[in-house]
């Protein structure tokens, strides 16, 4: 059953500017970029998990697989090279300082 999961402090988050979070079992990168905050499948989808996104290099608006060098879109998560394919975007909520994601 999906529900509201917290995944990091917005001052964490401001300081850091991406963090790399397991919840759930899942890899979660979040990142903020331009005063918003984005959750990203952080799973290297060409690498079947063994290859962290947000341990990759961010460049503007983009991350880079740190192996393979596919390129994503930070806000919509759209592969922008490959090898690779779009990657999962999460739904994310702001309570009183602290960053949710909706898993």
């Amino acid at each position: 059953m999906a529900s509201w999961l917290f995944l990091a402090t917005e001052s964490e988050l401001i300081e850091h500017k991406k963090l790399t979070l397991q919840i759930e079992g899942q890899y979660i990168g979040l990142y903020h970029l331009n005063d918003h905050y984005y959750a990203l499948e952080d799973a290297c989808p060409h690498a079947q998990n063994f290859f962290l996104l947000s341990q990759g290099k961010t460049v503007i608006e983009t991350v880079q697989c740190p192996f393979h060098n596919a390129l994503f879109h930070i806000p919509s998560g759209q592969c922008l090279r490959k090898p690779g394919r779009d990657l999962i975007k999460y739904d994310i909520r702001l309570d009183a300082g602290e960053i949710y994601v909706y898993l």
